[in-house]
């Protein structure tokens, strides 16, 4: 991905992912960041983003639980699942917000 890409992708999600949970803190973790509903509590980690070359991924933990009635959701783990983002408008799908509320959601209730 180009830098501008990169930098715009990565602002939109942690905008989101802020709207979202307000309390999330975002560890700097395997060349991404890790979303955290508890600052400074590991235990409450629900995903991250990362990037390659193409894309961002955004990763959630207990993926295989989350509810993807529209069938986003990639990877076939005991429990992680991923979303391949390719520009800024992928990112904006209602379903792609759903699926990290979630998520945070999960991580909120069992803290």
């Amino acid at each position: 991905m180009e830098a501008n890409s990169v930098a715009e992708l990565d602002s939109a999600v942690v905008e989101m992912v802020l709207e979202i949970c307000p309390d999330v803190a975002f560890v700097p973790k395997y060349g991404g960041k890790l979303f955290e509903a508890v600052a400074g509590d590991p235990s409450t980690q629900f995903g991250g983003h990362f990037f390659y070359k193409n894309h961002m991924s955004i990763e959630f933990t207990h993926g295989a639980d989350l509810m993807d009635p529209v069938g986003i959701l990639q990877g076939s783990g005991k429990r992680r699942r991923h979303l391949k983002i390719r520009s800024l408008q992928e990112l904006q799908a209602p379903a792609i917000r759903d699926m990290i509320a979630q998520s945070a959601g999960q991580a909120l209730e069992n803290a």
